[in-house]
């Protein structure tokens, strides 16, 4: 009798278990990468067998600088089936059209099941001096541009400083936020996108996946109120929402 008690004992712990095991799968965030030429040739098969659901790699920085990766990394991940994006490296005090102009002649065009693109704004970008109003006015054009030509508005990335002393007008908040912050439980958001809150979060800049081997690579994860969808490009609905 005691050993059917412990026989039933260990098959209701086991289903709990699984049970357990199979909502922490359900509640786990989805995975991303941001890549560059930094990171070398990339072994692609490993990447998604790493859990990896999705990855933006550089395309553009400036007005003249072509990541020499960006096309055989754009390739090789529509090629295993991966979720991917393009995005530009914005420089401060260089003509924004320029910019717009060099990042659209490079991607093209996007394809249904495209990733938005991504305007990447950091401190490193600042190498020219200029005021926060004239940055502001450069972002904006930069972003009027690529979504007129490319049909969607792009993503922001940012961090919290950054944005709250750069990204101050009300019309950044229309955008979608890509948010860097490491080594906390939730990151900050600029105020300007106190309401809307983040869409992705970059959490790592040190993370580590198979198929990039000794270098490191940036981590970054879906917001649960978001899915992949959210986030796609999606031909039909663009042009509902352009005529309307």
């Amino acid at each position: 009798m005691n050993k059917l008690y412990l026989l039933l004992f260990c098959f209701f712990v086991s289903i709990l278990s699984c049970k357990k095991q199979k909502t922490n799968l359900n509640d786990a965030p989805i995975l991303g990468i941001d890549i560059s030429h930094y990171q070398g040739n990339i072994n692609w098969k490993k990447i998604k067998k790493d859990g990896v659901s999705f990855c933006y790699a550089k395309a553009t920085q400036g007005t003249s600088f072509v990541d020499p990766k960006f096309k055989t990394n754009q390739k090789q991940a529509k090629k295993i089936g991966l979720k991917h994006g393009s995005y530009h490296f914005f420089m401060a005090g260089k003509d924004p059209r320029k910019q717009a102009d060099l990042f659209i002649q490079t991607v093209v065009s996007l394809n249904e099941g495209d990733m938005i693109p991504m305007l990447d704004l950091e401190q490193e970008g600042l190498e020219h001096h200029i005021s926060a109003i004239q940055f502001q006015k450069d972002v904006l054009l930069w972003l009027s541009i690529v979504e007129d030509k490319l049909g969607i508005k792009p993503i922001i990335y940012t961090n919290n400083p950054f944005g709250n002393t750069y990204l101050t007008d009300s019309k950044f908040a229309s955008y979608k936020l890509w948010i860097a912050e490491y080594q906390v439980k939730t990151p900050k958001t600029p105020t300007t996108w106190a309401e809307n809150g983040w869409t992705i979060w970059q959490r790592s800049e040190r993370g580590k996946v198979y198929g990039i081997q000794g270098k490191n690579v940036d981590h970054d994860i879906v917001n649960k109120k978001y899915s992949l969808q959210d986030i796609m490009y999606t031909p039909d609905l663009h042009s509902q929402l352009s005529n309307m």
